[in-house]
């Protein structure tokens, strides 16, 4: 077994766990704390997530370019580069504005550096394993999602907000810069993407098959930064107090994963359009627990099956959304596309932590955004049914070991 391939997922994760989860799941745990001294109200704490979600979506649009003309290294440099650059920037902020600016650089610089060229990388290297290879990268994401919010409120505690975004940004860049002049400076098509088209996969993407799983991705993705960036406001201003509510949304972060090696065993096996509308149903179960949280009897019930449940499928639409593009995309398609999922998905998506902070500004109860997301996980889950290709369209190539 050629074990190249799996030295570069570990480079990959590592960045993703850097850039995702010190910078994208952190956020929150930032614009908490600012809220105090800048007195923003929901609406406009808010838009630092927005900020960022954009530019990521950007980002995601640019990589496939970027992979062109830098070539995969130094896609993965520049955007890495940017992104702790901008979030140094941030530690000097003294308006919203600025906020907003250094959030947006920050997200571009997200999106060329982690997920979408992350797993354009692994279909493309790995065979058999892909699955696998594709719930370790997210679970070393996850892993950060869990661990850093909290430890970013440690530092915060411990020192200011200004000095938490400088420590990340400067350990960001020199951790990015060390391990990424590794990467080899291109990588053509693998032997994923080989296999794929020699087993029969079409050369034309299955478009109406494609379409549906626009719209499951997206539906679900504004479902899981609805709660993503407002869980922790929701549940401290349920009665937990914001230790408290840091500590379970890092728990259900770090739930997933286990849940996404469990994922990546099973998408091996199970055909992702399949698994995919279990994993969005599972989803919309565990957003509605949420809704219990505010009942005395019921609280810790719903806190426990929110952590399992969301929390365990909360990184599998991404993965299984990865695998199910390779059996309706043509493989030379496939990076393109995955591109455009992430950044339509991203842009719609990004609107969800504002429009939440805006219903409660408005009805102000967490009842009706809560509702809404767990509605929006089971459209989802709808949608996914009818992203099967045709039969004939596509071919599952399952066999042992992995090749580079």
């Amino acid at each position: 077994m050629n074990r190249q391939p799996w030295y570069w997922l570990a480079v990959v994760s590592a960045i993703g766990f850097l850039l995702v989860g010190a910078m994208l799941t952190s956020l929150t745990v930032y614009t908490t704390t600012m809220q105090a001294e800048f007195h923003w109200d929901e609406t406009r704490m808010g838009l630092g997530p927005v900020a960022l979600l954009l530019g990521m979506s950007l980002g995601n649009l640019l990589t496939g370019r970027a992979t062109s003309i830098l070539g995969i290294r130094g896609t993965f440099l520049a955007g890495t580069m940017l992104a702790a650059m901008a979030w140094f920037g941030a530690g000097f902020v003294q308006a919203l504005g600025q906020l907003l600016v250094a959030a947006f650089a920050c997200g571009v610089g997200i999106g060329l550096g982690s997920i979408v060229p992350s797993l354009t990388l692994i279909a493309g290297v790995f065979d058999a394993k892909k699955g696998l290879a594709m719930g370790i990268f997210i679970g070393a994401t996850a892993l950060a999602s869990s661990v850093m919010p909290y430890a970013t409120g440690v530092l915060t505690r411990a020192t200011s907000w200004r000095w938490a975004f400088w420590v990340v940004g400067v350990a960001t860049f020199v951790i990015g810069l060390a391990l990424l002049r590794t990467l080899p400076a291109r990588i053509a098509a693998g032997p994923g993407h080989a296999a794929q088209a020699a087993s029969g996969a079409p050369r034309r993407t299955a478009k109406w098959a494609y379409a549906a799983l626009l719209l499951a991705i997206t539906a679900s993705q504004v479902s899981l930064n609805g709660v993503l960036f407002n869980v922790v406001a929701y549940l401290d201003k349920s009665g937990l107090g914001l230790p408290a509510a840091i500590r379970i949304y890092s728990i259900a972060n770090f739930v997933s994963l286990p849940g996404l090696l469990i994922g990546g065993y099973v998408s091996d096996r199970v055909r992702p359009y399949v698994l995919l509308p279990v994993i969005l149903l599972l989803e919309a179960i565990g957003t509605a627990a949420l809704l219990g949280v505010t009942s005395p009897s019921a609280a810790w019930a719903c806190l426990a099956l929110f952590i399992l449940v969301w929390g365990g499928v909360s990184g599998l639409p991404a993965q299984a959304g990865s695998m199910h593009l390779a059996e309706v995309a043509a493989p030379s398609s496939y990076a393109l596309l995955l591109g455009t999922l992430f950044t339509v998905s991203g842009i719609v998506g990004a609107a969800a932590p504002a429009a939440v902070g805006w219903l409660y500004d408005t009805t102000h109860d967490y009842f009706w955004p809560m509702t809404l997301l767990a509605a929006l996980s089971v459209l989802a889950a709808v949608a996914a049914l009818f992203s099967r290709p045709h039969t004939g369209e596509s071919h599952r190539v399952v066999n042992d070991g992995v090749s580079a």
